[in-house]
Formats: structure tokens, sequence, C-alpha cells
């Protein structure tokens, strides 16, 4: 009995398995979120028990605590199958050996930039005033229909960015202004928007745009462009992460959406 007791008392002693990435949740990127859970918009906790082989890789992957959604579940083992690395657990004589682990998942969809966009009608005018480098010193965001806050700020300084880049020799952008209007009509039937006179138009872009009862844009395509435009400033690239307003059960919504970046420059000495 004593040689027995002592054994369990090693037993107890032995190393348990470790990750060798850290915490596992580390291994999950926004890009393994699934499709589906991510269209509606699910999120939760999944508990996790894998079988760690003395090698140190994932033998096995149960779900023991669901997060409620079946996409997210599959995607946990997955990944971590996939991807997760172990010190395995040794016994008391300090021999790999097989043992389990339990770990928790969390997954939810971020935070977005900016609220949810309304299915009406609505503008925003984005005003960024720049020293004679380019460098950003000021901006201002002014928005009719939707209380959009100061997340526009970051896209615009982007395609300002990419207009400098291109600048003409001697010049450098003063000023920008990035209009955007949105109307709940398609293309053929939504209304001119209007145009700044003071300004020098530098992107046009008018682009029809399809989104669904839970508010995510799932068709977009370009149909005015005023001239070829590098991939950033693409209107299509800066909607297909934009959430509006959901409306669970409701048709598709057939919209138009028009992003026009003008410019002032002056001369660099």
């Amino acid at each position: 009995m004593p040689s027995l007791f002592v054994s369990l008392m090693l037993a107890a002693a032995a190393s348990q398995p470790t990750p060798a990435q850290g915490d596992l949740q580390g291994l999950f990127t926004p890009d393994d979120y699934p499709a589906i859970a991510l269209e509606n918009e699910e999120g939760g906790r999944v508990r996790v028990r894998l079988v760690i082989a003395p090698s140190g890789f994932v033998e096995s992957c149960k779900v023991i605590e669901s997060s409620g959604s079946t996409s997210l579940d599959e995607q946990t083992c997955a990944v971590i199958r996939a991807r997760a690395q172990f010190s395995p657990a040794k016994d008391a004589k300090g021999r790999p050996i097989k043992d389990t682990y339990l770990q928790t998942i969390t997954w939810r969809v971020g935070e977005d930039l900016v609220p949810p966009a309304p299915r009406n009608a609505w503008t925003t005018r984005t005003t960024l005033s720049l020293t004679g480098e380019g460098k950003m010193v000021d901006c201002d965001v002014a928005a009719t229909g939707f209380d959009i806050g100061e997340g526009p700020c970051k896209a615009a300084t982007m395609l300002m960015e990419a207009m400098n880049m291109a600048a003409p020799a001697g010049h450098a952008v003063a000023a920008s202004v990035t209009d955007i209007h949105f109307y709940p009509v398609a293309p053929t039937a939504a209304p001119k928007a209007p145009r700044i006179q003071d300004a020098t138009l530098e992107v046009r872009q008018v682009s029809r745009v399809v989104i669904n009862g839970n508010g995510r844009v799932t068709e977009c395509e370009g149909v005015e462009f005023s001239r070829d435009i590098p991939e950033q400033m693409d209107a299509c690239t800066l909607v297909e992460t934009t959430r509006f307003q959901r409306s669970p059960g409701a048709a598709e919504l057939t919209a138009t959406m028009v992003v026009t970046v003008y410019s002032r420059k002056r001369t660099v000495s």
C-alpha cells in the first residue's frame, strides 16, 4: 500500500501539457471567423478537451461546452488541430506521455470602426487639413442622416496617402474632402450627387450595393468611374466590411453609393 501511495503522489507531481505558443487564443486570426457566423453575427465561448500525444501534437479535439454555433464549434477544433503544438506531459521519470488539456476559446464579432449605417439616404463629408509634406494636422467629419462619429478620418487618411504618392512633382495636397452619398435605390434611379466647385475632383465612383436583412453587403460592383484608381480607393473595397442596420426577414436592398474625393493643392517651394 505505501508504494501505491508514493506512486500516486509522483503521478500528481508529473508535468502537464503546456502550449508551446502560449495562450491558444492567440492562434486565431480574424480570417478564421466562419463566413456563416459573421453573416449571422454569431459569437460565444467554446470549451474543448484536447488529447495531446507524446509528440506534442493534438491527437483529438472534442467540444464539451458549445457556443451554440455549429460553425464556431467546428472551426475551433479545426484551427487548434492545425496549428497548436504542446510541450507534452511527462511522467515521474520525465518521459513524454499522452494527456488531456482543457481550453476555452472566445469568438466575438469585432467592434466596428463606425456604428451600423442606416438603410435610408445619408451623406458624410470628411475634410482633412494637411501640411505641405502631406501630413495630416486636422480632420473634420460632418454627416446628414448618419451619426457616424470620427471613424472616417482613418479611411480618409489612407486615401490621401495614396493620392499624395501620385501628386505631380512640385505639388502637395493641402486639403482633401471625401464625400460619400448613400441612396437606397438602384443606380438608375439615384439622383446625381452634388459636386464641390472650388476643388479638384480626384476620384468619383458610383457603385451598386446589395445589402441583406442582416445588414451585410453581399454584392458590390462599380458602375461608373472617373478614372482608374488604386484598390485601396475602390468604393467596393471600402464598403465590403461596412455593417448596415439589421432588418431580419427583409428583402435584399439594392442601393447606390457614390464616393467622391477632392483635393486642393498648393505649390511646394
